[in-house]
């Protein structure tokens, strides 16, 4: 009976000095962590834009092996003749899915590098790192 009332008190013990923890060193995800400053609310949303105007077609053009200058109807004809053709190769469909990732991951890079400096609080101030590494 000792040892179940030592374990609550424990478990007590410890939920509070999470809540202290969290209200007394701000560990928490509130809304200044993540918020940008203005300024580069603008520049993120450019870079968003391009993402949805350029990651396509760097994947068709990496996948069909084509200059990176390309028309944009030259793409849609590869596309159409590998996606449309009774000899339709589930390899190409593979390998666009890879390469529109990696195109993906590429412009997501720039756009969290670039919020990432531009925090409303950086994150010396608002300890989300610290919050990350703690497990309760």
């Amino acid at each position: 009976m000792e040892n179940v009332v030592l374990l609550i008190l424990l478990l007590l013990f410890r939920n509070n000095l999470h809540v202290f923890l969290q209200y007394y060193l701000q560990f928490t995800l509130g809304i200044e962590d993540v918020l940008l400053l203005s300024l580069d609310v603008s520049h993120r949303r450019r870079l968003i834009n391009q993402c949805r105007a350029q990651a396509g077609q760097k994947a068709l053009q990496k996948t069909f092996s084509l200059p990176e200058n390309s028309n944009e109807q030259i793409l849609i004809n590869q596309f159409a003749k590998g996606f449309c053709s009774k000899s339709f190769d589930e390899r190409i469909s593979k390998e666009i899915d890879i390469n529109y990732k990696i195109s993906i991951d590429e412009h997501q890079n720039q756009i969290v590098k670039q919020s990432m400096s531009n925090l409303f609080k950086q994150f010396s101030e608002n300890k989300f790192t610290i919050f990350n590494s703690i497990r309760c």
